[in-house]
């Protein structure tokens, strides 16, 4: 089942968010960096995202989760339920970017500091992944707002299902 994207919902208020943070950061920093404290900086996004990256997992693994169809469907009836699996599925693919482009940055940078020296890391390198954290993170907190509508729904369903049920018993 393909899912139609719009912009609207990738370029979004956490994208403008995390871009501005990161502009201000570029020019807030040297140019170059040095390659322990730029390791230090990636090792501290690398935690983080982590960390962030198996409590999504779980709060994804509820929302996909659903047993009952006729829920589904009743969340389907708006394109809810199509729109908030949306959600978690481009948020697992910010967090999963930002902590592979975290890992790699920092084997770089770490075997840069133990066969060169004098070795300076670009603001690049930590502008780039402090993007991609403050961004991941943003659309985290959109999904677990998300997970909060998904909750209201829930009980919502429950409700009409009980109401449908007592007015069959009638």
């Amino acid at each position: 089942m393909k899912t139609k994207i719009k912009i609207k919902e990738i370029v979004s208020w956490d994208f403008y968010v995390s871009l501005l943070i990161a502009i201000v950061v570029y020019f807030l920093l040297p140019s170059t960096i040095k390659c322990t404290l730029a390791n230090d900086y990636l090792l501290m996004g690398i935690t983080i995202l982590s960390i962030v990256l198996s409590c999504f997992f779980t709060s994804f693994a509820v929302v996909i989760s659903t047993p009952e169809n006729d829920f589904i469907e009743f969340m389907e009836k708006g394109g809810d339920y199509t729109a908030i699996k949306f959600g978690f599925r481009y948020t697992t693919f910010l967090l999963l970017i930002g902590l592979t482009y975290s890992i790699i940055s920092y084997c770089l940078t770490s075997y840069a500091v133990e066969y060169y020296k004098d070795w300076v890391e670009s603001k690049w390198v930590i502008v780039i992944m402090l993007f991609l954290l403050l961004y991941g993170l943003c659309a985290t907190y959109n999904s677990f707002t998300d997970s909060i509508l998904y909750s209201a729904f829930r009980a919502k369903f429950e409700k009409a299902k009980k109401k449908r049920s007592q007015s069959e018993n009638n």
